[in-house]
């Protein structure tokens, strides 16, 4: 079976029971916030691809996969964002943002790359903050918690979460996009 390649996807439809946007975390651009809860939305969407018998486009890698799915309205993700966020804050005893500013994690895109770390640890992904952002975390701990002692730290992925509201806001674009069917795009590229 030879089936066209589906890259045309649609963003889910808002309603009135869509809550509004709000930005909890000041300290956070959020811009860096949408592209890092994109970044675990377009790994689901691949996921899903696959599950479904796609291919995905090309040799789409995993991190030209954020300019493949589909952008998706703020009022779904940034409230999963803000939920993983305030976990985190109540791990740490301190805000996300604070402990980036304490660390020097404070441009747009340095925030952005740390937050798709942290997001992507708590998923569990094998990768997590402190790959890429030891020295900040410790910087960050020393300024925060140096009155707490040497042996404090943040964990640079202090709790696991499937993101299951990810993954079905992921399953309802590819259902609103193909019908809910499963479609083969094995074939040409």
């Amino acid at each position: 079976m030879n089936c066209e390649l589906i890259t045309d996807f649609k963003a889910i439809e808002l309603n009135e029971f869509t809550p509004e946007v709000y930005m909890p975390d000041t300290l956070l651009d959020l811009d860096a916030i949408r592209g890092a809860i994109h970044t675990i939305f377009a790994g689901e969407f691949a996921s899903e691809a696959e599950e479904r018998g796609h291919r995905l486009p090309g040799r789409v890698e995993f991190s030209n996969l954020e300019q493949w799915a589909p952008r998706q309205p703020d009022a779904f993700l940034l409230p999963v964002a803000w939920h993983l966020l305030g976990r985190v804050e109540q791990a740490w005893g301190y805000s996300v943002g604070l402990v980036f500013h304490h660390g020097g994690i404070k441009s747009a895109s340095d925030q952005e790359h740390a937050l798709s770390a942290l997001f992507l640890g708590i998923q569990g992904h094998g990768v997590n903050l402190a790959d890429d952002f030891e020295d900040e975390l410790e910087r960050a701990a020393g300024v925060l918690l140096g009155l707490q002692g040497e042996t404090w730290k943040f964990d640079p992925a202090p709790f696991y979460d499937e993101m299951n509201a990810v993954r079905d806001l992921a399953r309802a674009v590819w259902n609103s996009t193909v019908g809910g069917t499963d479609l083969s795009t094995e074939g040409g590229e």
